[in-house]
C-alpha cells in the first residue's frame, strides 16, 4: 500500500501542476477503487477548489 500511496502522491502532484480537470476525474475514479482514501479524498477536494 506504501507503493500505492507514494504513487498517488505524485498523481495528485502532476494534478496540481496541470490543473487537469480530466486528470482530477481519473483520480476520483482511481479513488473508487481504494477504501482508504480519506487522505486522498480530502486533496481531491482541496483540489476541486483551486481556481483554474
Amino acid at each position: 500500500m506504501a507503493f500505492v500511496s507514494n504513487f498517488h502522491a505524485g498523481v495528485i502532484a502532476t494534478a496540481i501542476n496541470m490543473k487537469s480537470d480530466a486528470l482530477l476525474a481519473m483520480l476520483l475514479k482511481i479513488e473508487e477503487e481504494f477504501e482508504d482514501v480519506t487522505k486522498l479524498r480530502s486533496i481531491l477536494e482541496a483540489m476541486a477548489d483551486v481556481p483554474k
